[in-house]
């Protein structure tokens, strides 16, 4: 909801500065707080029926040194015709509102200009601004220009026109989180963040990032509000590498950033097959050990056949750095050659320790001892 800041609305005694497409008039004002002016009500009056004024334009002007009018405009607005051309001709006139199109920040302390113009070039039937001519709004002053606002006067040494000024609070520094990286593997991840406060509008958000807090390399951004989370994929880095990065968050008022985070990219793990132990006609158990799981917990168990394009996958579980793991597995062949190896996968890919056999246990009638023979036959091919 707009706020009323700067105005000078009481002392109307009758008096009018004439508005046409040459003469115009400025009320010169100074905010006594920061501010974003949005719209102007200025008090006007048609000086007869046959008064067409046409587009009536309020401009925000800069002032110079001596808090004369300028043609900086700093912005603008337009009273349409359709509603100008009626504005009441019974004194002492009506308020109306120009909306400029764009706020602009104004600052306290700080003296602008309020300038009014019309497009008719009617002597006999202006437009008029109602003002006092011995008015008390110690803000600023009432000038006229003859030549289309190239130079100003004053209007009277004691003149002030009819006006309000308003508009909202300025905006101000947002402040932005940095969250946790997600979907983080070997050579991408995803940056997130939260705008926590916006300052007062939208905001373009997005990270910063690089191996050390220096950074070097911003993504793309997003229009985000109070609240809303926004993320960034990220590619092309380095396995096994710290990243640091930051939420950064900008609005008119500058760019805030989040806290420093950082994250580490995967590597494949590394897993070596160890012996096959509890060798059974139709059965044995395979082992493992995870020698590095490469950042985060990995999935370990096994593959195995008859040759070493195996074709039998185990279950798996869930391990990680310096674990060891170990599957049952059933449905063998008594006296068949088995190979095997183990497996590990975490984000970055999958990893295989290297290749063993082992043969399954062969009872033959009258040699009670082949069993031993068969285990120590496969173990000097492991060796």
């Amino acid at each position: 909801m707009a706020t009323l800041y700067e105005n000078y609305i009481t002392g109307d005694d009758g008096n009018y500065a004439i508005l046409q497409t040459l003469q115009w008039a400025a009320q010169t004002f100074t905010p006594i707080t920061n501010h974003i002016i949005t719209s102007v009500k200025v008090k006007m009056l048609r000086s007869k029926a046959a008064c067409v004024p046409g587009d009536i334009t309020a401009s925000i002007l800069a002032t110079d040194d001596n808090n004369v009018p300028t043609d900086n405009a700093l912005a603008s607005g337009v009273y349409p015709a359709e509603q100008a051309n009626v504005i009441t001709i019974t004194s002492p006139g009506e308020w109306i509102e120009i909306t400029l199109s764009a706020g602009y920040p104004l600052l306290a302390g700080t003296v602008y200009a309020l300038a009014l113009k019309s497009s008719t070039d009617s002597l006999t039937a202006p437009i008029h601004w109602r003002y006092d001519h011995e008015a008390t709004y110690i803000g600023g002053d009432l000038y006229v220009s003859v030549n289309q606002g190239t130079s100003w006067s004053l209007a009277g040494a004691y003149n002030d026109a009819m006006f309000e000024e308003w508009g909202e609070p300025p905006i101000a520094s947002s402040t932005v989180t940095t969250d946790s990286a997600s979907s983080v593997v070997k050579t991408t991840a995803t940056l997130n963040g939260t705008l926590d406060d916006d300052g007062g509008e939208a905001c373009d958000c997005g990270f910063e990032y690089g191996e050390t807090t220096d950074y070097g390399t911003l993504t793309g951004t997003e229009s985000k509000e109070t609240d809303e989370t926004f993320s960034q994929d990220i590619t092309g880095l380095l396995p096994n590498t710290t990243y640091h990065y930051r939420a950064i968050a900008t609005n008119s008022a500058g760019t805030s950033y989040g806290s420093d985070r950082t994250f580490t990219t995967l590597i494949e793990p590394t897993a070596t097959t160890d012996p096959a132990t509890s060798l059974e006609k139709t059965a044995a158990t395979l082992n493992g050990t995870l020698d590095d799981d490469g950042g985060e917990f990995c999935d370990c168990g096994f593959e195995y056949g008859e040759t070493t394009a195996y074709g039998t996958t185990t279950p798996t579980e869930g391990k990680e750095t310096g674990e060891t793991f170990s599957q049952a597995i059933s449905g063998l062949t008594p006296g068949k050659h088995y190979h095997f190896r183990a497996i590990a996968t975490n984000s970055a890919g999958t990893s295989y320790g290297s290749d063993r056999s082992f043969f399954a246990k062969l009872s033959i009638k009258g040699n009670p001892n082949i069993d031993q023979l068969m285990f120590q036959h496969v173990e000097r091919i492991d060796r």
